[in-house]
């Protein structure tokens, strides 16, 4: 069992997610707001739901200042909304290290970190971080980033600003 029916209601609703992260909670109800699911996905999670027991419970680990927690748990909040067979609980990442152990990714607190479970609260889905487009368009991404930024320390640029760097943190010793 991935978790209790107790241990599960110990979690916080999206609303007192966003209500307790006054600064942050903004965006995530922003982004929230601006979701449309799909019926084929409602649909699809009906009938999910249908073969385990009429009931789904997600578990979501997040941390309010993660950017792709930002983005994505407010989707899967959304989806929820519209899915009455279906109850999301948010944990957080550090607080609950109980339920954020259980969804480590290479043996990593990666965040959002969500598990789908069946009302026995078996885990039958997981899904972490962002969806592998989001993945490879900032792996191509960073390809650019890092061939720019070795240009730079080969130019000599990064090259002294690293000297001084080093000179201004021993001058007060």
């Amino acid at each position: 069992m991935f978790t209790t029916a107790d241990r599960f209601a110990q979690g916080l609703t999206f609303d007192q997610f966003v209500e307790k992260y006054p600064v942050n909670g903004r965006t995530f109800r922003t982004n929230y707001e601006d979701i449309e699911v799909d019926p084929e996905t409602v649909e699809y999670f009906r009938a999910l739901a249908g073969r385990h027991g009429g009931k789904l419970d997600v578990v979501v680990v997040a941390a309010d200042w993660c950017p792709d927690a930002q983005e994505n748990v407010p989707i899967i909040a959304k989806l929820a909304s519209v899915c009455p067979f279906m109850e999301v609980r948010l944990f957080d990442r550090d607080a609950d290290a109980d339920i954020m152990d259980q969804l480590l990714s290479d043996g990593r607190r990666t965040i959002p970190a969500v598990a789908i479970l069946d009302s026995g609260y078996q885990e039958i889905g997981r899904w972490i971080e962002r969806p592998r487009a989001a993945h490879d368009f900032l792996r191509e991404g960073m390809k650019e980033v890092r061939q720019a930024l070795r240009a730079r320390y080969h130019s000599g640029d990064f090259r002294q600003e690293t000297l001084r760097e080093l000179v201004h943190a021993t001058e007060e010793r």
